[in-house]
């Protein structure tokens, strides 16, 4: 590459592991990537001399073949891509403007002086980074927000060739650089151990405590066999499952208690566990309580979360999806359930399973029907089971 002329380089954005919004928002990335590379090869015709690299996220699975096939299909024939996959320091030393999506590459591009572009298309990418923490990038941050497909040419053509832009960038830099990295003293391990024991000790005071689980409230509601006359939900989310159950059940007597460990002289026709089992050793306590409670004629509903819907996710984008490993272990990085795991984990608690109901990830089957229709049998957030004790 030319040193000489301007280098433009887009850093991509590592799919779908920045939210709960955007492990159902799948598409985001693909189609943020289809729009620049769109304007990135009108640039190359506007500006012969300019260069354009792209570089693939670390983790991603996209490789070089498929990346060029893409901008070559956008128009753009002069590209460079990054396939060794280059440490930060060299790409932010070899671009002249960095184009991102709420990247860490973006805050050392501000570091090293130079013009970033920071797409994020309202249309179909907005939620994603405005949930939880809120996005990387706030407005008085030295980036140029692009909000819409329309805007990512003209806002290049800026970082690269206005003055003014430049200057405004420049004039925003310390003010961003002191937000990111305001304490520059060689005490940052000494702050984060005393971080990390504050937040052991007092973790309510950090994370506010999770009360409720409404995707798994009406599928708990269903599950529970319309025989039932006498109906114990148990668990910290024990009040709104109750209330679905009641909606459903109207005749039958619904008792609820958020405290799991005194239920054990419970005398019921259904136990439901309003809150999904946990992926630990704490699965066979709560479910030796249950075996208990529910004696040897009542039933238990009770929730799993599917530790393979991030999996699925990174399988459609490289049509690689393969099935969960079985067992309790974890099926994904995430630590939840196979549906394998499941049923071993209700036999060692004395359990078998009468019936399942899955809860689907609408969007998630959307996008794997549109890559390949196989690969919906993986679009499960979930699953609500009815057991009950092991005959014989």
């Amino acid at each position: 590459m030319n040193p000489e002329q301007p280098i433009v380089m887009y850093a991509i954005t590592y799919t779908h592991r920045f939210s709960k919004i955007s492990t159902t928002t799948l598409d985001y990335v693909k189609q943020t990537t289809a729009f620049v590379l769109q304007a990135f090869a009108e640039l190359s015709r506007r500006h012969p001399d300019w260069q354009f690299v792209l570089r693939p996220h670390p983790h991603d699975m996209l490789g070089p073949n498929t990346l060029r096939e893409q901008a070559s299909a956008a128009g753009l024939e002069r590209v460079w891509i990054d396939d060794k996959k280059s440490t930060p320091l060299f790409a932010v030393t070899l671009a002249d403007v960095m184009v991102c999506t709420q990247s860490n590459l973006g805050i050392e591009a501000i570091l090293a002086g130079k013009p970033v572009v920071n797409v994020v298309i309202d249309e179909f990418g907005h939620d994603v980074f405005y949930e939880g923490l809120g996005p990387l990038f706030l407005e008085e941050d030295a980036v140029i927000h692009v909000r819409t497909v329309e805007g990512i040419l003209s806002a290049i053509e800026a970082a690269v060739e206005d003055p003014a832009t430049r200057k405004r960038l420049l004039k925003a830099r310390p003010g961003t650089i002191e937000r990111f990295h305001y304490k520059l003293d060689g005490k940052a391990m000494e702050r984060f151990c005393t971080l990390a024991l504050e937040i052991a000790e007092d973790y309510a005071r950090y994370v506010p405590p999770i009360t409720r689980f409404p995707e798994f409230e009406p599928l708990l509601a269903q599950a529970t066999p319309s025989s039932a006359r006498r109906i114990l939900v148990a668990g910290i989310a024990a009040k709104h499952a109750a209330d679905a159950v009641r909606r459903v059940r109207p005749g039958a007597l619904v008792e609820e208690s958020r405290d799991l460990a005194r239920i054990t002289n419970a005398q019921c026709d259904v136990l439901i566990l309003s809150d999904p089992v946990p992926h630990s050793e704490e699965a066979e306590v709560w479910l030796g309580i249950a075996r208990t409670a529910v004696g040897e004629t009542g039933e238990l509903v009770a929730a799993f979360r599917h530790g393979g819907s991030i999996d699925a996710a990174d399988a459609v984008a490289r049509a690689a999806w393969a099935p969960a490993n079985s067992g309790v272990d974890s099926a994904c990085p995430v630590g939840e359930y196979s549906r394998n795991g499941v049923e071993l984990v209700l036999s060692r608690g004395d359990f078998e399973i009468q019936q399942v109901w899955e809860l689907r990830n609408a969007a998630l089957e959307a996008s794997a029907m549109a890559e390949n229709p196989a690969l919906a049998r993986c679009a499960v957030d979930g699953w609500v089971v009815l057991a009950a004790p092991r005959r014989g």
